[in-house]
Parts: C-alpha cells; sequence; structure tokens
C-alpha cells in the first residue's frame, strides 16, 4: 500500500495466517505446515510443504502463532497435537529440520518462543523460562 495515497499496489493472497519480517523478506507459516517466503524487493514467493518433514521428526504440525525468524531460520514450537510440546528450528534455505527439543510433560504447552544469535528462549506453561544455547 502506498502509505500517501492509500492506494493498493500489491496483493498477495498466498500469505494468510501469521507473518514476520526480516530484512525484507516475509516469512508465513500457514496452517503450521506450509512456509511462505516473499523476497519484498523482487516480489517473488517461494513455498515449501513441511508436513512430511515435521511427521517423520516426530511433529503434528508447527504452531502457526508461537514461531519466530532470526537470521533466516524458523524458530517453531508445537503445543497440541501430541503426548508433550516440542520446539524445532527450520533452515528455509536447506528445507531441514536443523534442531528439535521435546519438553518434558510435566511443562505443559509452550507459551512463547524467542531467538537471538546463539541461544533460544522457550517458555512454559508451568512458568519456566527454558534457554538453550546453539552454535553459529
Amino acid at each position: 500500500m502506498d502509505a500517501e495515497t492509500g492506494k493498493v499496489l500489491l496483493e498477495y493472497y498466498e500469505l494468510i495466517s501469521f507473518s514476520k519480517i526480516e530484512n525484507n523478506v516475509l516469512y508465513n507459516l500457514s496452517t503450521g505446515q506450509l512456509v511462505n517466503i516473499l523476497d519484498i524487493s523482487s516480489n517473488i514467493i517461494t513455498s515449501w510443504d513441511i508436513e512430511d518433514l515435521l511427521q517423520q521428526e516426530g511433529f503434528v504440525r508447527a504452531d502457526h502463532y508461537r514461531w519466530t525468524v532470526h537470521k533466516g531460520l524458523i524458530y517453531f514450537t508445537q503445543s497440541l497435537g501430541s503426548n508433550n510440546a516440542k520446539a524445532g528450528i527450520l533452515d528455509p534455505t536447506k528445507r531441514e529440520l536443523i534442531w528439535k527439543h521435546d519438553f518434558d510433560k510435566k511443562h505443559g504447552a509452550i507459551g512463547g518462543i524467542d531467538a537471538s544469535d546463539n541461544r533460544i528462549y522457550i517458555h512454559t506453561q508451568d512458568n519456566t523460562l527454558h534457554v538453550f544455547e546453539r552454535e553459529e
């Protein structure tokens, strides 16, 4: 949308649900099974169906409302649909799951996730903040 005129310049119907933006790239995790990535400078959208990959790794889906992006990696969680909460990191360039963690049932559901250069922060229902360190 043009900020001065209010005119709609481009519409992206593929990008439904929750989105995050980083460095002129819009990331969209649609229904927890499809990653859409829009390069704003070129207006090119790429899609990646992650359903089979997640199921192979023990996930039911990625929660499309509890995830974040940092340095082009997608940090996601799963609170429902399995016996315990889980978290993972997707690399959309390599199209791989590069990290995962299964939480003990005592922690309950996941309330939020965030990431920094070498840490992952996950808050669980039992008011515990889990901090994971990872190599860059």
